[in-house]
């Protein structure tokens, strides 16, 4: 099982991801709350952006990171 530490590492760690998730959700993220998400968790709000970064970078996604999309 991938954890979120280990998944937003993946992704390159709060700094990059930030600063990408401020480009592609154009409004500012803060690097600090991004690095608190590999404590508490990604705050479901945030999860979509964050699976287009995995998707862009080749990352696979956290058992249960969203919800089952099949209809």
């Amino acid at each position: 099982m991938n954890s979120h530490r280990e998944f937003l590492k993946g992704l390159g760690g709060g700094t990059t991801i930030a600063e990408e998730l401020t480009v592609l959700a154009g409004e500012p993220v803060d690097r600090e709350a991004v690095y608190k998400w590999g404590e508490n968790g990604v705050p479901y709000r945030w999860r979509p952006f964050l699976k287009i970064l995995a998707g862009r970078k080749g990352a696979v996604l956290p058992e249960g990171f969203l919800p089952d999309e099949a209809t």
